[in-house]
């Protein structure tokens, strides 16, 4: 971390350094985790996407009425699409998360510094 970032006596660089300094067991498999629950999210995301798009026309004249149609009309349409904006929110915040877990555990470095460039 460099000192000239923030200033030496800064608050900030002292908080800064301090959680650097924080270690995450390696027995703990957080990271195993969240990379499954990022999998199953996306699968959800994934299949409900696509049976929204059986109904769902993008087009500026249909949007609104296949999304009452949806909604209102087909059954369980209000569900899947419940479904799909929630998953698409935790996915976002799973991903974070995961970022976290690999940032703590310093599992970006050798010899997985190719797998996280990916």
């Amino acid at each position: 971390m460099r000192r000239t970032l923030f200033g030496a006596r800064s608050r900030v660089y002292a908080f800064l350094a301090a959680l650097d300094r924080v270690r995450v067991s390696p027995r703990y498999r957080g990271l195993r985790w969240s990379s499954a629950v990022i999998l199953v999210l996306f699968a959800l995301e994934l299949a409900t996407g696509i049976l929204l798009s059986l109904y769902y026309y993008p087009e500026p004249d249909a949007a609104y009425d296949t999304l009452r149609f949806l909604q209102g009309t087909v059954s369980g349409g209000w569900l899947m699409r419940s479904v799909h904006a929630w998953a698409g929110e935790l996915l976002l915040l799973a991903i974070l998360v995961h970022l976290g877990f690999v940032y703590f555990r310093r599992a970006y470095a050798h010899p997985r510094e190719y797998e996280w460039v990916v």
